[in-house]
C-alpha cells in the first residue's frame, strides 16, 4: 500500500466487512476484468455470497478459482478553499480470494440463513429444498486482505 498512514487494522477491516452491504467481487475474463456488485455476509473468516445456478459470475468462477474483492464506505466529501484538496472521506477493504461453489445443502441453508439475518436482522427464515438446490453458494477463502481510510 503506497499511503501507510491510511492503512487500517484488522479490527476495523473486519467491522467494515460486517457493516456495509455491497461487496464488487472482480474477475479475470480475458481480455477485460469483469467486476459485479453483489450483497455478502462475512462469516467466520470467510466471504460467502449467493446467485443463480448460471451466468457469467458462474462461469468465470468455474474457469478461475481465483478473484479480488471491494468493499467501501463513502462518509462524506471534504471541501476546501483549495480545488485540490477537496477528497472524499471513506473506508475502504480490498483483497484477493480463492471462490468455491458449495454444494452441501445444510451449509446452504445456514449460510443463507447467515445471509438473512444481516439484511433482514431476523433469524425466522426457512427455505425450501428447492430453493436451497437452485440457488448456488460462493465460498471466499480469504488469501490478501487490506484497507484503508481518509477522514
Amino acid at each position: 500500500m503506497s499511503r501507510k498512514d491510511r492503512e487500517i487494522d484488522r479490527k476495523r477491516i473486519v467491522r467494515i466487512l460486517n457493516d456495509r452491504t455491497v461487496l464488487r467481487l472482480g474477475f479475470n475474463d480475458d481480455p477485460y476484468p469483469y467486476i459485479v456488485p453483489l450483497n455478502y455476509v462475512y462469516d467466520s473468516g470467510f466471504i460467502y455470497l449467493h446467485s443463480a445456478m448460471e451466468g457469467r459470475k458462474i462461469e468465470l468462477l468455474k474457469r478461475n478459482k481465483h478473484v479480488c474483492f471491494e468493499v467501501d464506505n463513502e462518509i462524506g466529501i471534504r471541501k476546501s478553499d483549495k480545488p485540490c484538496n477537496w477528497g472524499t472521506k471513506y473506508e475502504s477493504v480490498f483483497g484477493t480470494g480463492t471462490a468455491e461453489l458449495i454444494t452441501d445443502n445444510d451449509v446452504k441453508r445456514k449460510i443463507l440463513s447467515t445471509l438473512m439475518r444481516k439484511y433482514s436482522g431476523s433469524s425466522q427464515w426457512t427455505f425450501s429444498p428447492e430453493v436451497v438446490e437452485k440457488t448456488a453458494l460462493v465460498r471466499i477463502s480469504i488469501d490478501t486482505i487490506t484497507g484503508k481510510a481518509s477522514y
